[in-house]
Protein backbone atom coordinates (compact mmCIF):
# COMPACT_ATOMS: atom_id res chain seq x y z
CA UNK A 1 0.00 0.00 0.00
CA UNK A 2 2.94 2.32 1.11
CA UNK A 3 4.71 2.17 -2.06
CA UNK A 4 1.33 2.88 -4.21
CA UNK A 5 0.54 5.61 -2.33
CA UNK A 6 4.14 7.17 -2.48
CA UNK A 7 4.06 6.72 -6.53
CA UNK A 8 0.71 8.79 -6.48
CA UNK A 9 2.36 12.11 -4.29
CA UNK A 10 5.68 11.74 -7.10
CA UNK A 11 3.21 11.83 -9.86
CA UNK A 12 1.70 14.85 -8.79
CA UNK A 13 4.40 16.89 -6.78
CA UNK A 14 6.97 18.37 -7.81
CA UNK A 15 10.28 20.38 -6.00
CA UNK A 16 10.90 23.49 -7.08
CA UNK A 17 14.17 25.58 -7.02
CA UNK A 18 15.37 23.18 -3.99
CA UNK A 19 12.60 24.43 -1.61
CA UNK A 20 10.94 22.92 0.62
CA UNK A 21 7.69 23.62 -0.88
CA UNK A 22 5.89 21.23 -3.20
CA UNK A 23 3.95 22.47 -5.96
CA UNK A 24 0.86 20.62 -7.93
CA UNK A 25 2.34 19.04 -11.07
CA UNK A 26 1.75 20.85 -14.95
CA UNK A 27 -1.06 18.01 -15.24
CA UNK A 28 -3.96 17.37 -12.65
CA UNK A 29 -3.83 14.23 -10.85
CA UNK A 30 -6.53 11.28 -12.64
CA UNK A 31 -9.46 10.56 -11.00
CA UNK A 32 -9.77 7.26 -8.86
CA UNK A 33 -12.58 5.00 -9.99
CA UNK A 34 -12.35 2.38 -6.99
CA UNK A 35 -14.05 4.21 -4.02
CA UNK A 36 -12.13 1.88 -2.00
CA UNK A 37 -8.73 3.03 -3.24
CA UNK A 38 -9.70 6.48 -3.24
CA UNK A 39 -10.99 6.28 0.44
CA UNK A 40 -7.54 3.93 1.23
CA UNK A 41 -5.14 7.12 -0.26
CA UNK A 42 -7.09 9.53 1.17
CA UNK A 43 -6.15 8.00 4.68
CA UNK A 44 -2.51 7.62 4.12
CA UNK A 45 -2.03 10.88 2.70
CA UNK A 46 -3.48 12.31 5.81
CA UNK A 47 -0.72 10.95 7.64
CA UNK A 48 1.44 13.26 6.99
CA UNK A 49 -0.32 16.39 5.50
CA UNK A 50 0.76 19.49 3.22
CA UNK A 51 -0.91 21.58 6.42
CA UNK A 52 -2.81 21.58 9.84
CA UNK A 53 -5.04 23.81 8.13
CA UNK A 54 -5.65 21.48 4.71
CA UNK A 55 -5.70 18.08 7.29
CA UNK A 56 -8.76 19.90 8.72
CA UNK A 57 -10.63 20.37 5.62
CA UNK A 58 -9.48 17.39 4.50
CA UNK A 59 -10.64 15.46 7.52
CA UNK A 60 -14.14 17.78 7.37
CA UNK A 61 -14.42 16.21 3.75
CA UNK A 62 -14.03 12.61 4.79
CA UNK A 63 -16.40 12.87 7.82
CA UNK A 64 -18.81 14.27 4.39
CA UNK A 65 -17.83 11.40 2.59
CA UNK A 66 -19.07 8.99 5.03
CA UNK A 67 -22.50 10.97 6.05
CA UNK A 68 -23.46 10.65 2.53
CA UNK A 69 -22.36 7.17 2.14
CA UNK A 70 -24.75 6.46 4.91
CA UNK A 71 -27.01 8.42 2.93
CA UNK A 72 -26.96 6.08 -0.21
CA UNK A 73 -25.42 9.35 -1.66
CA UNK A 74 -22.50 7.88 -3.16
CA UNK A 75 -21.88 10.79 -5.94
CA UNK A 76 -21.81 13.39 -3.05
CA UNK A 77 -19.66 10.83 -1.15
CA UNK A 78 -17.17 10.77 -4.58
CA UNK A 79 -17.31 14.77 -4.60
CA UNK A 80 -15.78 14.75 -1.19
CA UNK A 81 -13.23 12.34 -1.61
CA UNK A 82 -12.06 13.68 -5.00
CA UNK A 83 -11.73 16.86 -3.01
CA UNK A 84 -9.79 15.67 -0.30
CA UNK A 85 -7.40 13.86 -2.87
CA UNK A 86 -6.82 17.25 -4.69
CA UNK A 87 -6.20 19.07 -1.56
CA UNK A 88 -4.24 16.58 0.51
CA UNK A 89 -2.03 16.69 -3.45
CA UNK A 90 -1.65 20.72 -2.68
CA UNK A 91 -3.63 21.09 -5.61
CA UNK A 92 -6.85 23.70 -5.34
CA UNK A 93 -10.05 22.40 -5.70
CA UNK A 94 -11.98 24.65 -8.47
CA UNK A 95 -14.33 24.43 -11.30
CA UNK A 96 -11.46 22.72 -13.76
CA UNK A 97 -10.00 20.20 -11.15
CA UNK A 98 -13.77 19.52 -9.92
CA UNK A 99 -14.90 18.61 -13.52
CA UNK A 100 -12.03 16.71 -14.18
CA UNK A 101 -12.23 14.55 -10.83
CA UNK A 102 -16.29 14.51 -12.38
CA UNK A 103 -15.17 12.90 -15.31
CA UNK A 104 -16.67 9.33 -15.52
CA UNK A 105 -15.62 6.14 -18.48
CA UNK A 106 -17.62 3.55 -19.29
CA UNK A 107 -16.78 1.45 -21.59
CA UNK A 108 -20.03 -0.66 -22.65
CA UNK A 109 -17.56 -3.29 -22.54
CA UNK A 110 -14.60 -3.62 -20.44
CA UNK A 111 -13.31 -6.84 -21.75
CA UNK A 112 -13.06 -5.92 -25.87
CA UNK A 113 -12.42 -8.26 -29.14
CA UNK A 114 -10.31 -5.68 -31.20
CA UNK A 115 -11.98 -6.81 -34.11
CA UNK A 116 -14.72 -4.33 -33.29
CA UNK A 117 -14.23 -0.98 -31.71
CA UNK A 118 -14.87 -0.25 -28.42
CA UNK A 119 -17.89 2.02 -27.35
CA UNK A 120 -17.29 4.37 -25.09
CA UNK A 121 -19.33 6.77 -23.07
CA UNK A 122 -17.76 9.84 -21.24
CA UNK A 123 -19.63 11.43 -18.58
CA UNK A 124 -19.69 12.55 -14.77
CA UNK A 125 -20.15 10.26 -11.62
CA UNK A 126 -21.28 13.72 -10.46
CA UNK A 127 -22.87 17.12 -11.07
CA UNK A 128 -20.92 19.86 -11.93
CA UNK A 129 -20.00 22.66 -14.65
CA UNK A 130 -16.89 23.18 -15.87
CA UNK A 131 -15.35 27.14 -15.45
CA UNK A 132 -17.11 28.29 -18.76
CA UNK A 133 -19.97 27.45 -20.80
CA UNK A 134 -17.09 27.05 -24.14
CA UNK A 135 -17.54 23.80 -25.70
CA UNK A 136 -15.23 21.35 -24.61
CA UNK A 137 -12.61 19.31 -26.52
CA UNK A 138 -12.23 15.36 -25.27
CA UNK A 139 -9.01 13.41 -26.77
CA UNK A 140 -9.13 9.62 -26.30
CA UNK A 141 -6.16 7.95 -25.98
CA UNK A 142 -4.77 4.28 -24.95
CA UNK A 143 -2.04 3.44 -22.82
CA UNK A 144 -0.48 0.04 -21.32
CA UNK A 145 -2.20 -0.45 -17.62
CA UNK A 146 -0.37 -0.34 -15.12
CA UNK A 147 -1.67 1.17 -11.35
CA UNK A 148 -1.57 4.36 -11.21
CA UNK A 149 0.60 5.12 -13.99
CA UNK A 150 1.05 9.31 -14.79
CA UNK A 151 -1.33 10.69 -16.88
CA UNK A 152 1.43 11.25 -19.94
CA UNK A 153 3.60 7.44 -20.36
CA UNK A 154 2.77 6.25 -23.78
CA UNK A 155 -0.32 7.89 -24.52
CA UNK A 156 -1.77 6.85 -27.80
CA UNK A 157 -4.04 9.34 -29.01
CA UNK A 158 -6.65 7.98 -31.35
CA UNK A 159 -9.63 9.72 -31.43
CA UNK A 160 -11.20 13.42 -30.69
CA UNK A 161 -14.27 14.74 -29.66
CA UNK A 162 -16.10 18.24 -29.63
CA UNK A 163 -19.50 18.80 -27.41
CA UNK A 164 -21.65 21.94 -26.29
CA UNK A 165 -22.83 19.82 -23.18
CA UNK A 166 -20.93 21.57 -20.11
CA UNK A 167 -23.17 19.09 -18.17
CA UNK A 168 -22.19 15.82 -19.01
CA UNK A 169 -23.76 13.87 -16.61
CA UNK A 170 -27.20 15.01 -18.37
CA UNK A 171 -25.33 14.59 -21.41
CA UNK A 172 -22.44 12.08 -22.04
CA UNK A 173 -20.72 11.48 -25.07
CA UNK A 174 -20.55 8.65 -26.93
CA UNK A 175 -17.17 7.58 -28.72
CA UNK A 176 -16.03 4.89 -30.83
CA UNK A 177 -12.42 3.87 -30.30
CA UNK A 178 -11.02 1.63 -32.71
CA UNK A 179 -8.75 -0.97 -31.58
CA UNK A 180 -7.44 -2.25 -34.99
CA UNK A 181 -3.94 -3.67 -34.78
CA UNK A 182 -3.72 -3.41 -30.76
CA UNK A 183 -2.75 -6.48 -29.14
CA UNK A 184 -3.71 -8.53 -26.71
CA UNK A 185 -3.43 -6.80 -23.19
CA UNK A 186 -4.35 -4.21 -20.22
CA UNK A 187 -5.21 -1.28 -21.11
CA UNK A 188 -6.35 2.63 -19.92
CA UNK A 189 -8.82 4.58 -21.86
CA UNK A 190 -6.76 8.18 -21.28
CA UNK A 191 -9.95 11.09 -21.78
CA UNK A 192 -8.45 14.30 -21.37
CA UNK A 193 -10.46 17.28 -21.32
CA UNK A 194 -9.98 21.02 -22.22
CA UNK A 195 -11.58 23.96 -22.60
CA UNK A 196 -10.44 27.54 -24.38
CA UNK A 197 -7.34 26.01 -24.52
CA UNK A 198 -6.58 24.92 -20.85
CA UNK A 199 -6.32 21.32 -19.85
CA UNK A 200 -9.19 20.23 -17.08
CA UNK A 201 -7.81 17.08 -16.31
CA UNK A 202 -7.18 13.40 -17.39
CA UNK A 203 -9.43 10.58 -16.62
CA UNK A 204 -8.58 6.60 -17.26
CA UNK A 205 -10.39 3.43 -17.38
CA UNK A 206 -8.89 0.07 -17.59
CA UNK A 207 -10.31 -2.23 -20.24
CA UNK A 208 -8.67 -5.88 -21.29
CA UNK A 209 -8.35 -5.98 -25.25
CA UNK A 210 -8.29 -9.77 -26.24
CA UNK A 211 -8.57 -11.25 -29.74
CA UNK A 212 -11.47 -14.42 -30.84
CA UNK A 213 -12.97 -13.29 -27.72
CA UNK A 214 -15.86 -14.74 -28.29
CA UNK A 215 -15.12 -17.68 -30.48
CA UNK A 216 -12.90 -18.67 -27.49
CA UNK A 217 -15.43 -18.04 -24.86
CA UNK A 218 -18.28 -20.28 -26.99
CA UNK A 219 -15.69 -22.81 -27.62
CA UNK A 220 -14.96 -23.35 -23.30
CA UNK A 221 -18.74 -23.21 -22.82
CA UNK A 222 -19.40 -25.92 -25.43
CA UNK A 223 -16.57 -28.39 -24.69
CA UNK A 224 -16.96 -28.28 -20.86
CA UNK A 225 -20.23 -29.14 -21.51
CA UNK A 226 -19.40 -32.75 -23.28
CA UNK A 227 -16.80 -33.54 -20.71
CA UNK A 228 -17.27 -34.89 -17.56
CA UNK A 229 -15.33 -33.17 -15.06
CA UNK A 230 -14.14 -32.73 -10.94
CA UNK A 231 -15.52 -29.87 -9.50
CA UNK A 232 -11.79 -28.66 -9.36
CA UNK A 233 -11.24 -28.70 -13.36
CA UNK A 234 -14.59 -26.97 -13.87
CA UNK A 235 -14.10 -24.17 -11.86
CA UNK A 236 -10.88 -23.64 -13.39
CA UNK A 237 -11.74 -23.94 -17.30
CA UNK A 238 -15.31 -21.87 -16.12
CA UNK A 239 -12.89 -19.39 -14.14
CA UNK A 240 -12.38 -16.64 -16.83
CA UNK A 241 -15.38 -16.59 -18.37
CA UNK A 242 -17.02 -15.67 -15.29
CA UNK A 243 -14.57 -12.84 -15.10
CA UNK A 244 -14.98 -11.48 -17.93
CA UNK A 245 -18.44 -11.59 -17.05
CA UNK A 246 -18.21 -9.57 -13.98
CA UNK A 247 -15.47 -7.51 -15.39
CA UNK A 248 -18.19 -6.14 -18.13
CA UNK A 249 -21.23 -6.21 -15.72
CA UNK A 250 -19.13 -4.30 -13.55
CA UNK A 251 -19.75 -6.80 -10.08
CA UNK A 252 -16.22 -7.63 -10.52
CA UNK A 253 -12.74 -5.80 -9.55
CA UNK A 254 -9.56 -7.43 -10.23
CA UNK A 255 -6.08 -6.56 -9.44
CA UNK A 256 -3.99 -7.83 -12.56
CA UNK A 257 -5.63 -10.29 -15.03
CA UNK A 258 -4.30 -11.56 -17.87
CA UNK A 259 -7.24 -12.77 -19.79
CA UNK A 260 -5.78 -14.23 -22.96
CA UNK A 261 -3.68 -16.60 -20.86
CA UNK A 262 -6.63 -17.06 -18.86
CA UNK A 263 -8.16 -18.57 -21.48
CA UNK A 264 -5.18 -20.52 -23.13
CA UNK A 265 -5.13 -21.96 -19.55
CA UNK A 266 -8.76 -23.15 -19.59
CA UNK A 267 -8.30 -24.80 -23.55
CA UNK A 268 -5.16 -26.45 -22.08
CA UNK A 269 -7.39 -27.89 -19.26
CA UNK A 270 -10.20 -29.21 -21.51
CA UNK A 271 -7.49 -30.46 -23.68
CA UNK A 272 -6.05 -32.87 -21.18
CA UNK A 273 -9.58 -33.66 -19.88
CA UNK A 274 -10.65 -35.07 -23.30
CA UNK A 275 -7.44 -36.85 -23.58
CA UNK A 276 -8.19 -38.43 -19.47
CA UNK A 277 -5.68 -36.23 -17.64
CA UNK A 278 -5.71 -34.52 -14.32
CA UNK A 279 -3.01 -32.10 -14.22
CA UNK A 280 -4.93 -30.23 -11.10
CA UNK A 281 -5.91 -32.67 -8.27
CA UNK A 282 -2.69 -33.14 -5.94
CA UNK A 283 -0.15 -31.35 -8.12
CA UNK A 284 2.65 -29.46 -6.83
CA UNK A 285 4.54 -26.51 -7.09
CA UNK A 286 3.06 -22.91 -7.68
CA UNK A 287 -0.85 -22.82 -9.02
CA UNK A 288 -3.81 -20.63 -9.20
CA UNK A 289 -7.11 -22.77 -8.00
CA UNK A 290 -10.83 -21.91 -8.56
CA UNK A 291 -13.51 -22.86 -6.99
CA UNK A 292 -17.34 -22.02 -6.89
CA UNK A 293 -18.12 -19.61 -3.93
CA UNK A 294 -21.93 -19.66 -3.33
CA UNK A 295 -22.18 -16.43 -1.13
CA UNK A 296 -20.62 -14.28 -4.31
CA UNK A 297 -22.72 -16.49 -6.87
CA UNK A 298 -19.33 -16.83 -8.48
CA UNK A 299 -15.67 -18.52 -8.93
CA UNK A 300 -13.04 -17.16 -6.93
CA UNK A 301 -9.30 -17.88 -7.41
CA UNK A 302 -6.55 -18.79 -4.83
CA UNK A 303 -2.81 -19.37 -5.13
CA UNK A 304 -1.87 -22.56 -3.64
CA UNK A 305 2.05 -23.70 -3.22
CA UNK A 306 2.75 -27.30 -2.76
CA UNK A 307 6.54 -27.74 -1.78
CA UNK A 308 8.45 -29.98 -4.45
CA UNK A 309 9.49 -32.22 -1.73
CA UNK A 310 6.49 -33.13 -0.60
CA UNK A 311 5.77 -36.98 -0.99
CA UNK A 312 2.27 -37.25 -2.17
CA UNK A 313 1.47 -38.72 1.34
CA UNK A 314 2.35 -37.04 4.08
CA UNK A 315 0.47 -34.40 6.35
CA UNK A 316 1.11 -30.72 4.84
CA UNK A 317 1.26 -27.84 7.31
CA UNK A 318 -0.72 -25.35 6.23
CA UNK A 319 0.00 -21.33 6.60
CA UNK A 320 -2.93 -18.93 5.33
CA UNK A 321 -1.54 -15.17 4.02
CA UNK A 322 -3.55 -12.19 3.68
CA UNK A 323 -2.55 -9.69 1.07
CA UNK A 324 -2.81 -6.04 1.88
CA UNK A 325 -4.92 -3.29 0.33
CA UNK A 326 -5.06 -3.41 -3.67
CA UNK A 327 -3.81 -6.69 -3.73
CA UNK A 328 -5.03 -9.94 -4.62
CA UNK A 329 -3.90 -14.03 -4.04
CA UNK A 330 -1.46 -13.89 -6.66
CA UNK A 331 0.63 -10.69 -5.25
CA UNK A 332 1.57 -11.41 -1.52
CA UNK A 333 2.98 -14.88 -2.63
CA UNK A 334 5.34 -12.85 -5.21
CA UNK A 335 7.65 -12.67 -2.12
CA UNK A 336 10.46 -14.92 -2.61
CA UNK A 337 11.63 -15.01 1.27
CA UNK A 338 8.69 -16.22 1.94
CA UNK A 339 8.51 -18.96 -0.78
CA UNK A 340 11.48 -20.15 0.32
CA UNK A 341 10.95 -20.11 3.65
CA UNK A 342 8.12 -22.29 2.99
CA UNK A 343 9.32 -24.69 1.13
CA UNK A 344 12.80 -25.19 3.14
CA UNK A 345 9.98 -26.29 5.61
CA UNK A 346 8.18 -28.73 3.36
CA UNK A 347 4.48 -26.92 4.34
CA UNK A 348 1.96 -25.23 1.79
CA UNK A 349 0.99 -21.35 1.25
CA UNK A 350 -2.25 -20.32 0.64
CA UNK A 351 -3.38 -16.72 -0.52
CA UNK A 352 -7.27 -16.27 -0.90
CA UNK A 353 -8.41 -13.29 -3.05
CA UNK A 354 -10.81 -12.21 -0.30
CA UNK A 355 -13.78 -11.33 -2.76
CA UNK A 356 -11.89 -7.97 -3.79
CA UNK A 357 -8.68 -6.38 -3.41
CA UNK A 358 -9.94 -4.17 -0.72
CA UNK A 359 -12.25 -6.06 0.94
CA UNK A 360 -10.51 -5.74 4.60
CA UNK A 361 -10.98 -9.67 4.98
CA UNK A 362 -14.02 -8.93 6.74
CA UNK A 363 -12.74 -6.29 9.38
CA UNK A 364 -15.23 -3.32 10.43
CA UNK A 365 -13.06 -1.90 12.85
CA UNK A 366 -10.34 0.93 12.16
CA UNK A 367 -6.96 1.06 11.51
CA UNK A 368 -4.32 3.07 13.84
CA UNK A 369 -2.64 4.92 11.40
CA UNK A 370 1.07 6.01 12.29
CA UNK A 371 0.22 9.31 13.67
CA UNK A 372 -2.52 8.00 15.98
CA UNK A 373 -5.74 8.60 14.47
CA UNK A 374 -8.25 5.95 13.40
CA UNK A 375 -9.72 6.82 9.98
CA UNK A 376 -13.23 5.22 9.16
CA UNK A 377 -13.32 1.91 7.75
CA UNK A 378 -12.93 1.32 4.36
CA UNK A 379 -16.32 1.39 2.34
CA UNK A 380 -17.43 -2.56 1.92
CA UNK A 381 -18.83 -3.46 -1.63
CA UNK A 382 -20.88 -6.46 -2.74
CA UNK A 383 -20.79 -7.29 -6.40
CA UNK A 384 -19.53 -3.84 -7.55
CA UNK A 385 -21.92 -2.00 -5.15
CA UNK A 386 -20.69 0.31 -2.33
CA UNK A 387 -23.03 -0.38 0.49
CA UNK A 388 -24.07 2.27 2.67
CA UNK A 389 -23.33 0.59 6.05
CA UNK A 390 -20.94 -2.12 6.89
CA UNK A 391 -21.39 -5.79 8.12
CA UNK A 392 -22.84 -7.99 5.26
CA UNK A 393 -24.33 -11.82 6.04
CA UNK A 394 -22.87 -13.83 5.52
CA UNK A 395 -19.25 -11.57 5.17
CA UNK A 396 -18.05 -12.61 1.42
CA UNK A 397 -14.21 -12.07 2.13
CA UNK A 398 -14.58 -14.11 5.64
CA UNK A 399 -16.72 -17.23 3.51
CA UNK A 400 -13.37 -16.52 0.85
CA UNK A 401 -11.00 -17.91 3.39
CA UNK A 402 -12.65 -20.32 4.88
CA UNK A 403 -13.96 -22.21 1.92
CA UNK A 404 -10.30 -21.75 0.11
CA UNK A 405 -9.15 -23.67 3.22
CA UNK A 406 -11.99 -26.59 3.05
CA UNK A 407 -11.11 -26.69 -0.86
CA UNK A 408 -7.47 -27.34 -0.05
CA UNK A 409 -8.42 -29.52 2.62
CA UNK A 410 -10.73 -31.80 0.65
CA UNK A 411 -7.94 -32.67 -1.94
CA UNK A 412 -4.41 -32.66 0.39
CA UNK A 413 -4.36 -34.22 3.77
CA UNK A 414 -3.42 -30.87 5.48
CA UNK A 415 -2.89 -31.19 8.97
CA UNK A 416 -5.63 -29.68 10.82
CA UNK A 417 -3.67 -29.28 14.02
CA UNK A 418 -1.24 -26.83 12.06
CA UNK A 419 -2.90 -24.39 10.04
CA UNK A 420 -1.87 -21.14 10.49
CA UNK A 421 -2.64 -17.75 9.39
CA UNK A 422 -0.37 -14.65 8.79
CA UNK A 423 -1.03 -11.21 7.12
CA UNK A 424 0.46 -7.76 6.59
CA UNK A 425 -1.07 -3.94 6.52
CA UNK A 426 -4.45 -4.53 5.53
CA UNK A 427 -4.01 -8.43 5.84
CA UNK A 428 -2.33 -7.74 9.35
CA UNK A 429 -5.85 -6.28 10.23
CA UNK A 430 -7.56 -9.44 8.71
CA UNK A 431 -5.46 -11.81 10.24
CA UNK A 432 -6.50 -9.89 13.69
CA UNK A 433 -9.84 -9.73 12.66
CA UNK A 434 -10.32 -13.68 11.12
CA UNK A 435 -8.75 -14.76 14.61
CA UNK A 436 -11.05 -13.66 16.72
CA UNK A 437 -13.91 -14.73 14.20
CA UNK A 438 -12.85 -18.57 13.87
CA UNK A 439 -9.77 -18.93 16.92
CA UNK A 440 -10.57 -22.28 17.16
CA UNK A 441 -9.21 -23.01 13.57
CA UNK A 442 -5.52 -21.37 13.91
CA UNK A 443 -2.86 -22.81 15.55
CA UNK A 444 -0.98 -19.71 15.80
CA UNK A 445 -1.55 -16.33 14.28
CA UNK A 446 0.90 -13.44 12.86
CA UNK A 447 -0.87 -9.86 12.30
CA UNK A 448 1.70 -7.83 11.06
CA UNK A 449 1.72 -3.92 10.66
CA UNK A 450 -2.29 -4.23 10.84
CA UNK A 451 -3.39 -2.87 14.56
CA UNK A 452 -6.93 -1.81 14.63
CA UNK A 453 -8.99 -0.16 17.15
CA UNK A 454 -7.55 -1.59 20.65
CA UNK A 455 -10.01 -0.30 22.64
CA UNK A 456 -12.84 -2.00 20.98
CA UNK A 457 -11.05 -5.58 19.47
CA UNK A 458 -12.57 -8.39 20.85
CA UNK A 459 -9.55 -9.89 22.77
CA UNK A 460 -11.51 -12.43 24.71
CA UNK A 461 -12.63 -14.62 21.88
CA UNK A 462 -8.60 -15.43 21.18
CA UNK A 463 -8.87 -17.60 24.72
CA UNK A 464 -5.00 -18.36 24.63
CA UNK A 465 -4.51 -18.63 20.47
CA UNK A 466 -0.79 -17.70 20.34
CA UNK A 467 -0.55 -14.39 18.54
CA UNK A 468 3.08 -13.04 17.58
CA UNK A 469 2.13 -9.18 16.14
CA UNK A 470 5.21 -8.35 14.19
CA UNK A 471 6.05 -4.59 13.54
CA UNK A 472 8.41 -2.24 12.16
CA UNK A 473 9.85 0.45 14.31
CA UNK A 474 9.88 2.82 11.53
CA UNK A 475 6.47 1.71 9.87
CA UNK A 476 4.80 5.49 8.51
CA UNK A 477 1.32 4.00 7.99
CA UNK A 478 0.07 1.94 11.10
CA UNK A 479 0.68 2.62 14.48
CA UNK A 480 3.67 0.45 16.24
CA UNK A 481 1.90 1.90 19.96
CA UNK A 482 -1.10 0.78 18.86
CA UNK A 483 0.29 -3.18 17.87
CA UNK A 484 1.59 -2.79 21.73
CA UNK A 485 -1.60 -1.79 23.14
CA UNK A 486 -3.10 -4.61 21.53
CA UNK A 487 -0.69 -7.04 23.01
CA UNK A 488 -0.34 -5.89 26.30
CA UNK A 489 -4.36 -5.67 26.53
CA UNK A 490 -4.32 -9.74 25.55
CA UNK A 491 -1.90 -10.43 27.92
CA UNK A 492 -3.69 -8.97 30.54
CA UNK A 493 -6.62 -10.87 29.75
CA UNK A 494 -4.51 -13.88 30.28
CA UNK A 495 -3.83 -14.12 26.59
CA UNK A 496 -1.10 -15.44 24.66
CA UNK A 497 0.48 -12.70 22.59
CA UNK A 498 3.87 -11.48 22.16
CA UNK A 499 5.29 -8.47 20.07
CA UNK A 500 8.48 -8.92 17.66
CA UNK A 501 9.74 -5.50 16.83
CA UNK A 502 11.87 -5.31 14.01
CA UNK A 503 14.26 -2.62 14.43
CA UNK A 504 14.79 -0.17 11.14
CA UNK A 505 11.60 -1.84 9.62
CA UNK A 506 9.06 -0.20 7.85
CA UNK A 507 5.36 -1.34 6.44
CA UNK A 508 6.51 -4.21 5.38
CA UNK A 509 9.14 -5.53 7.89
CA UNK A 510 7.59 -8.96 8.35
CA UNK A 511 9.25 -10.30 5.12
CA UNK A 512 12.41 -9.43 7.16
CA UNK A 513 11.76 -11.96 9.93
CA UNK A 514 10.13 -14.71 8.26
CA UNK A 515 12.38 -17.33 10.04
CA UNK A 516 11.25 -16.19 13.31
CA UNK A 517 7.68 -16.29 12.17
CA UNK A 518 7.89 -19.66 10.92
CA UNK A 519 9.42 -20.65 14.10
CA UNK A 520 6.77 -19.44 16.08
CA UNK A 521 4.40 -21.21 13.72
CA UNK A 522 6.78 -24.56 14.00
CA UNK A 523 6.34 -24.27 18.40
CA UNK A 524 2.71 -24.57 17.99
CA UNK A 525 -0.11 -27.23 17.31
CA UNK A 526 -3.70 -27.45 17.62
CA UNK A 527 -4.90 -30.35 19.60
CA UNK A 528 -8.25 -32.19 19.20
CA UNK A 529 -10.06 -30.56 21.71
CA UNK A 530 -9.38 -27.25 19.82
CA UNK A 531 -6.94 -25.42 22.48
CA UNK A 532 -3.26 -24.55 20.55
CA UNK A 533 -0.02 -25.81 22.63
CA UNK A 534 3.32 -25.31 22.40
CA UNK A 535 4.94 -28.69 20.34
Amino acid sequence: MREAVKAWLVAISICVGGMSRVTLASEPVEPIDDLQWLFIENTVALIAPPSEAIGQRARALMEQAAAARAGGALSEMRRALAEARVILGRGEWNAGSAFAASLAIRPQESVIDPAAAAVVVIGQYFQVKPPSLAPIELEIGLRSWRPRAPYAANVRWVARSTTRAVDLLENPQRVSLPLTGVADGSYDIVVRATQSGQTLGTATRRIFVVGHLKRDLQAISARAATLELNDAMRASILYPADVVNGLNDGTRQVRAFDVRAALDRALQLLDAAAAGKDPLTRAKGSMERHYWLTEAVRFEPFRLIVPSSWDGRSTLPLVVVLHGSNGDHNSVLAQPKLLAEAEARGWALLSPMGYSPNSGWGNHLPVVLANGTMPRPRPSTIAGVVLPSDGVDPEPAERDVLTAIETVRAEYPVDGGRIYLMGNSMGGEGAWHLAARFPNLWAAVVPAAGAIDPDRYPYAALGKLPILAVHGQRDDIVSLDASREMVDKLTRQGGAARLLTVLDGGHDAVYNVLPQVFDFFAAHERRADGRSDAR
